[in-house]
């Protein structure tokens, strides 16, 4: 339904999508683990693709919810923000979205940085936003290093 209502409205994507970041993100994680998994996660990479160049407002949305959570003290809310972040860059981001915007990752990381500095006595938000801090650069540094295999003669 989702993606009808983009092909059809297309210059609606960019004030609809910040909204429908959460909830779009957290059906397609939790179909990661269902029976009719397999079909919502194909379904949501085609919605995905179609919003092409605005998919990264997602990533920005998150990061705009994660740092509000962190703000009201939501340490639960924040962990789940957190994981969502985990999987959309992981799973959902294409490997030349992953060169192309190195710079919001980094972002990304610095924020997830500043919130861990500011929520210290939360050791299991902490412990979550490093080792999600870490898989990030992980994954930034296998696609650059794959990037310049190729490069290679």
């Amino acid at each position: 339904m989702l993606l009808k209502f983009y092909s059809e409205h297309e210059h609606l994507i960019s004030r609809t999508l910040p909204k429908l970041s959460k909830p779009l993100v957290e059906v397609i994680f939790r179909s990661a683990s269902k029976k009719d998994g397999p079909e919502i996660f194909k379904t949501a990479l085609r919605i995905l693709d179609h919003v092409g160049q605005e998919k990264i407002v997602i990533l920005q949305s998150l990061g705009g919810l994660l740092t509000d959570a962190c703000t009201a003290n939501r340490m639960e809310s924040a962990n789940e923000i957190l994981n969502l972040i985990d999987f959309f860059i992981d799973r959902l981001l294409k490997e030349e979205e992953i060169k192309e915007r190195k710079e919001l990752l980094v972002e990304t990381t610095i924020l997830m940085s500043d919130m861990f500095i500011a929520k210290l006595d939360h050791k299991a938000f902490i412990k979550n936003a490093l080792q999600i801090s870490e898989r990030i650069f992980k994954k930034y540094e296998q696609v650059h290093h794959k990037k310049h295999q190729l490069a290679e003669p």
